[in-house]
């Protein structure tokens, strides 16, 4: 996928603009998990941009597992992304989310990430928001350095002894 085109290939500077916002909003909490969005024109109205351009990313959102939609009830957000980190324990109450810390690791010159996964849906998805926060203009990283560690594809997880855990 080429950044700033999406699945469908309908990208486009708008489009990317607000699909990287209404991530970021899901991804802080302004849009907590189960909870609703706001409606179509009041997004459109708010991010200026035609509601096609909303329905288009909120179709794609949904796609993604972000949030569900029902016709007349709205969008609801499916997916909450929160990790606990040093960072939350200075503010109690506050849940840091993965999209807050890669976020704040893009807003530097040099961007370092170092990553232990299972699988790579919840990394792709923050990486692609970082992409279009830099195609947007928004951030301008010199140089971003990403090493992902995956568990061994030989490895029997489900056959290994629980003593060797």
């Amino acid at each position: 996928m080429t950044v700033g085109t999406h699945a469908s290939g309908r990208g486009g500077k708008e489009y990317d603009r607000v699909a990287a916002e209404l991530r970021a909003r899901i991804t802080s909490g302004t849009y907590p998990l189960n909870g609703l969005l706001p409606a179509q024109r009041e997004l459109a109205s708010e991010l200026e941009v035609s509601r096609d351009t909303v329905q288009r990313v909120l179709r794609d959102l949904k796609n993604e597992r972000w949030i569900e939609s029902r016709q007349g009830s709205g969008s609801r957000v499916i997916r909450e992304q929160r990790i606990h980190s040093p960072r939350s324990e200075k503010e109690p109450g506050h849940q840091v989310t993965l999209g807050e810390l890669i976020g704040e690791a893009f807003e530097q010159t040099e961007v370092t990430l170092d990553v232990f996964t299972l699988t790579s849906e919840s990394l792709g998805a923050h990486i692609r928001t970082q992409a279009e926060r830099i195609q947007a203009g928004h951030i301008s990283p010199q140089r971003i350095t990403l090493r992902v560690l995956l568990p061994s594809d030989t490895l029997d997880w489900f056959r290994t002894p629980s003593s060797t855990w």
